[in-house]
């Protein structure tokens, strides 16, 4: 049974020594690195331990992450879906209620809350 775990840590801190039986990719950021691991479980939770102390931060992943890539992009392309439904939903809610305050409604290409 392997584990898996998705981390992002500070920028330049990298990890210097990995437990031998985990495969790890490293995606640089712009600022920090990304880093996905698999491998056996205990050898997972020793390096969940070594990066907490490096203020990683640890990705949950879905439970119901599909293991098939042909599942896994449904599976993706739905979640997609679902959370654009909730973003226009989410800004419909917010130009009603700036409606409703008389405030100028938010275009719908704006990205940060109104004020900033």
């Amino acid at each position: 049974m392997l584990a898996g775990r998705a981390y992002v840590l500070p920028e330049g801190d990298a990890p210097l020594a990995l437990p031998a039986d985990v495969l790890v990719q490293r995606v640089p950021l712009e600022q920090g690195l990304f880093l996905v691991a698999v491998g056996p479980p205990a050898e997972i939770a020793a390096l969940d331990q070594a990066l907490a102390a490096r203020k990683a931060r640890t990705i949950a992943l879905p439970a119901d992450l599909p293991a098939e890539s042909e599942a896994l992009d449904r599976y993706l392309e739905s979640r997609r879906g679902g959370i654009a439904e909730r973003e226009q939903s989410a800004r419909g809610e917010l130009d009603a209620l700036c409606r409703q305050h008389g405030l100028r409604p938010r275009s719908a290409s704006s990205r940060s809350p109104p004020g900033w």
